[in-house]
């Protein structure tokens, strides 16, 4: 039967409000022949970068777990990956019959927010998983019980500064927290043993209207003492809540140089310059009252 998303598990943290997961294996599979034979004797699997992604709306309790610079890891703990049943003529099956991928060592970093004008919010993290190099580090299970989904609250595209001064006209953001992870294999083992974080170059791509912006910080770069983006939590039943009210998240980034990437158009339609805002750290605030 199809199965659903469902919350998931890394550590201590709860992956809620999901919009899309996956699981990769990434395997790299050899054939392998016999002298300038045109079909393989054998296939090896000589190695394996399994991953887990999400995409979820719950970015609050996203960014109050994982550091902005190294994610959240797990030297051994629960991992999981759950999926819900399909039930034909129903909804969903109950009971303990759905299943779930798991994993026990692993590390999960964000990747990126995403935040454009008139629609929610979303964060996007990654999940590198290990073994002691020989041993599967994904694991099956087929005996599930699973509770209803939890729901958190949801954020949406709020004010911003550069430089200290608030700027208006943005319609859309992206940040970049720019975690390279490096995996390690030893031993002639098949799966990574470690991962390391081994550089974090995180940058805020902004597309705003007005040319205002190409002067101010164009045409081609400029620098600024620093850069603050919101997220405004919204609110059910009405619009967002209040500015004053510590329900909110801010994005700091220090001393970034501005690239600005340029601006293009198309027939009768609005042009949009681009920047992008290459930060020496990334800050997130979560809980922030945005005004007094």
């Amino acid at each position: 039967m199809s199965v659903s998303l469902s919350d998931s598990a890394f550590g201590a943290a709860t992956i809620a409000q999901c919009q899309a997961a996956e699981f990769s294996s990434n395997n790299q599979i050899e054939a392998l022949r016999a002298s300038a034979a045109v079909f393989p004797s054998e296939f090896v699997l000589m190695g394996a970068e399994p991953r887990f992604r999400y995409t979820s709306y719950d970015l609050a309790t996203a960014l109050t777990a994982l550091d902005e610079a190294g994610g959240l890891y797990v030297g051994s703990g629960t991992i999981s990956l759950p999926w819900r049943v399909r039930s034909p003529g129903s909804a969903f099956v109950s009971g303990a019959n759905n299943i779930k991928l798991t994993a026990t060592k692993g590390l999960l970093v964000p990747v990126s927010i995403t935040a454009q004008q008139g629609q929610v919010a979303s964060i996007d993290l990654e999940a590198a998983l290990l073994s002691d190099g020989f041993t599967n580090p994904v694991g099956h299970s087929g005996s599930l019980s699973l509770s209803d989904p939890s729901y958190v609250g949801t954020f949406r595209l709020g004010p911003s500064s550069l430089g200290g001064s608030d700027v208006t006209g943005i319609v859309g953001i992206q940040v970049g927290f720019g975690i390279n992870m490096v995996l390690e294999y030893a031993d002639g083992g098949t799966f990574p043993t470690n991962v390391y974080v081994e550089t974090v170059n995180p940058f805020v791509d902004v597309t705003f209207r007005g040319h205002a912006f190409l002067a101010a910080y164009g045409p081609m770069f400029s620098s600024l003492a620093g850069a603050v983006f919101s997220l405004v939590a919204n609110a059910d039943g009405g619009t967002i809540q209040s500015l004053s009210s510590s329900e909110h998240i801010t994005l700091t980034l220090s001393s970034p140089m501005v690239d600005m990437q340029g601006i293009s158009g198309q027939g009768t339609s609005i042009a949009e310059p681009r920047m992008r805002l290459l930060g020496k750290s990334l800050t997130a605030g979560v809980g922030v009252a945005l005004t007094e």
